[in-house]
């Protein structure tokens, strides 16, 4: 059970990281912005704009790379979950509802590009509804 005083960090923490990031996504290139509309001198200027596009790179890799690994994530527990029904129904000789299912998923699958399968968690879900509710 978590404490108080650890709900507290982990808030403290999420408000920390949120204001680092939006300090990032909005005070670079809104300092670089009045740094080019008050004149400052060329070299506080030039290295604000570097700052504020370096940042805004950053951060869109990082994003880019969460959803990546969100994706990931999302196929690796469909997968174990699809396993797990499938040899359950295949033990209990549920056999023609596991090749049904497995035959309508196999129908539904398409390579998005070299992206992971966005919906391939919902299909999956549908395919294990349909292999554990046919009688």
């Amino acid at each position: 059970m978590e404490t108080i005083f650890s709900l507290l960090a982990k808030i403290m923490g999420d408000v920390i990281t949120t204001s680092i990031l939006l300090f990032m996504i909005l005070g670079f290139p809104v300092s670089w912005l009045i740094s080019e509309l008050k004149n400052y001198d060329r070299r506080s200027r030039i290295t604000r704009g570097i700052i504020a596009i370096i940042s805004i790179i950053l951060i869109s890799i990082a994003f880019s790379v969460i959803d990546r690994l969100n994706y990931s994530t999302n196929y690796a527990i469909a997968s174990k979950y699809l396993v797990e029904v499938t040899i359950t129904q295949l033990e209990h000789g549920n056999t023609e509802n596991v090749l049904s299912s497995f035959k309508k998923l196999q129908n539904e699958f398409h390579i998005q590009g070299g992206t992971p399968f966005k919906e391939y968690d919902k299909r999956v879900r549908e395919a294990v509804f349909a292999m554990e509710n046919k009688k």
